[in-house]
């Protein structure tokens, strides 16, 4: 009983500090998220590019081949769970 009332303490203590759903999300678990839907992306040569995260901003560089490839990256990135700022540093290669 003594361990549930813990419990209950450290919930409502995380509750006032403003902890959010997105809060358990490491940069690392991040970085792997972005690599995987880089990789996935049909139709985009996203392969090459380097990826840094750090405090959930997503750094991506390297090369693209339109400006419509990196819009379209930028906007990936967003939709990505825990991202909370995105860089991206791309030069385009036709």
């Amino acid at each position: 009983m003594r361990f549930l009332l813990i419990l209950a303490l450290f919930g409502l203590g995380a509750c006032a500090a403003g902890k959010t759903a997105g809060d358990g999300i490491s940069d690392s678990r991040i970085k792997f998220q972005v690599q995987r839907a880089l990789q996935a992306q049909q139709g985009a040569n996203y392969r090459n590019l380097d990826v840094d995260v750090y405090n959930r901003a997503v750094t991506v560089s390297g090369l693209v081949n339109t400006r419509e490839d990196k819009r379209a990256l930028e906007s990936l990135l967003r939709k990505i769970p825990g991202v909370e700022q995105v860089v991206v540093n791309v030069l385009f290669e036709p």
